[in-house]
């Protein structure tokens, strides 16, 4: 059913030597096949460090040796045998993920996060888990917490949080590449390069690119039939003009994507990250309103990080840019989107009464502008 068959990584790290690493957590490096953790820390339950089993809910944990375990055309793909999870796919390249029940044709009930950003388109409120900007290779661990979130996270997040922590440069330094090839003409290639620009100072650049062959449907078939029959050849632009003739379903897609990363660590004490990346796809999304073909549809992130003891803060953005190939196929026009998003977050920890039971403030701000000139959902 769409799956890669076979995935090759061939990963070479070589250590960064004089840079003051800090000390690991248990499992951390690349000899993670040696070691086994009893007690792994995890951050997304309570937003800090803590053990596993002083988690305040059921959290799973996917480890980067579980990861490049499975030869996988998504990340998303990952979650089919998660306890508690949801998992669903809807195309080739399309994935529908909930925890807690409750999933629908968006994806996008759970709260996701890469590394402390949230993941969801900044108009829609959809998840693309195939256009997210981590692949295995990058991937240190997943973090699946099954219960309400609110309280930590804000209103709407009470069915759970998926969280994608990516690899360290400075404790997974080196490279790494990964060539798939499976079923409906799927192919696949990601790299992987982390490295040191002067000391303290370090880099980390990730890509990769997925095409296959999307599920076809049979105009024999009832049910397929009407989906098909539903299609508007004509696709009229904002001025009413025909721009587009459709033939029929578009069964290619891809999606590739693109990122960087740079570290600082001054001290011990300090850590400054800033991220840049962009994601392109082409593919067939499931909506309220119809099927959309999605062709060249992008979305660009960046996201700066502070870090000094106790105080935390961060702030991110995405834009996004879906010009005039994207169009809803019973609707018959095209669909525009350049709506963007900004993010800034900032919390202090204070180990009060105990560092076992510390006492957390923080305050989040988030500024949303949906510009689709009225083609998706009105004014």
């Amino acid at each position: 059913m769409g799956c890669l068959g076979t995935l090759f990584a061939v990963p070479v790290l070589t250590p960064l030597s004089g840079m003051g690493q800090p000390d690991k957590a248990p499992g951390a490096g690349s000899s993670e096949s040696a070691t086994f953790d009893l007690d792994p820390l995890v951050v997304s339950a309570s937003r800090y460090e803590e053990e596993l089993m002083a988690a305040p809910a059921s959290v799973s944990i996917l480890t980067s040796t579980e990861l490049s375990r499975e030869a996988a055309p998504s990340v998303a793909a990952l979650f089919r045998t998660v306890p508690g999870v949801d998992y669903q796919q809807a195309g080739v390249n399309r994935y529908l993920i909930a925890v807690r029940g409750f999933n629908n044709a968006f994806g996008s009930s759970t709260y996701v996060m890469v590394d402390h950003r949230d993941a969801y388109n900044p108009a829609l409120g959809l998840v693309l888990y195939t256009r997210l900007p981590v692949d295995a290779l990058d991937l240190e661990r997943v973090e699946v917490v099954r219960g309400p979130g609110s309280a930590i996270y804000g209103p709407g997040v009470e069915q759970g949080v998926i969280h994608f922590i990516t690899r360290d440069p400075f404790e997974y330094p080196g490279t790494s590449v990964a060539v798939g090839l499976g079923e409906q003409s799927m192919h696949k290639f990601a790299f992987r390069q982390a490295g040191i620009i002067r000391e303290k100072f370090v880099y980390k650049i990730t890509g990769s690119f997925t095409e296959g062959e999307d599920w076809k449907l049979d105009p024999d078939d009832p049910d397929d039939a009407i989906a098909l029959n539903s299609i508007v050849r004509e696709v009229l632009d904002l001025d009413g003009n025909v721009a587009r003739i459709v033939e029929g379903r578009e069964y290619n897609s891809y999606i590739w994507t693109v990122g960087g990363q740079l570290h600082y660590r001054p001290d011990d004490e300090t850590r400054i990250m800033a991220h840049v990346d962009y994601a392109e796809s082409k593919l067939i999304l499931n909506a309220s309103l119809g099927e959309i073909q999605t062709d060249g549809s992008g979305i660009a992130t960046a996201q700066v990080q502070f870090e000094r003891g106790p105080l935390w803060i961060q702030a991110y953005g995405f834009k996004e840019f879906v010009d005039g190939n994207n169009f809803f196929y019973r609707a018959g026009h095209l669909m525009y989107g350049y709506s963007y998003e900004l993010n800034l977050q900032a919390r202090y920890r204070l180990d009060w009464p105990s560092e076992e039971e510390p006492v957390m403030f923080g305050a989040d701000y988030k500024f949303t502008n949906p510009r689709s000139l009225g083609t998706i959902s009105g004014r």
